[in-house]
């Protein structure tokens, strides 16, 4: 799933398995492709998103790399 903090806007595909390369297929596929390079990439803990073939994308689009905490009121 990806948002758009500026447009609200939510992209979201259905994953028959939760693996890096898919994951990267769909990041590269549906989000740089179609939207553009983001800025940053901010993910909630998520161990899919910390690994090898991810960080490889995250240093060759100079993204910028944040860990969020899920916090509920």
């Amino acid at each position: 799933m990806a948002i758009d903090y500026v447009m609200k806007w939510v992209e979201m595909k259905a994953l028959q398995i939760n693996i890096v390369v898919v994951t990267f297929k769909f990041m590269y596929e549906y989000i740089f492709i179609q939207f553009g390079c983001p800025l940053q990439l901010i993910i909630n803990q998520c161990l899919h998103f910390i690994n090898k073939v991810i960080q490889c994308l995250i240093e060759h689009f100079l993204l910028k790399h944040t860990n969020s905490i899920v916090y509920y009121l």
